[in-house]
């Protein structure tokens, strides 16, 4: 089995979004990323999910995959 990337992918603000830092540009960079290393690609797409929120549950999944060892 294929060793997985998971790529966290967000944006808070407009201006991120004219910076370049699109979810589509997100997206493509852990796409390349994830073939280059021969990696399963894993989204874990919060889209315009603010920081201020609290609860961003793609993020809490993330880290609990983490302090599971699920996740590396």
């Amino acid at each position: 089995m294929k060793e997985e990337l998971y790529c966290y992918l967000r944006v808070s603000s407009q201006s991120q979004v004219d910076e370049g830092h699109s979810i589509e540009n997100q997206r493509f960079l852990g796409k390349r990323i994830s073939k280059q290393f021969k990696m399963k690609y894993v989204e874990m797409n919060e889209g315009g999910l603010s920081s201020m929120k609290e609860t961003r549950p793609k993020f809490e999944e993330l880290k609990l995959g983490i302090r599971s060892g699920r996740i590396k």
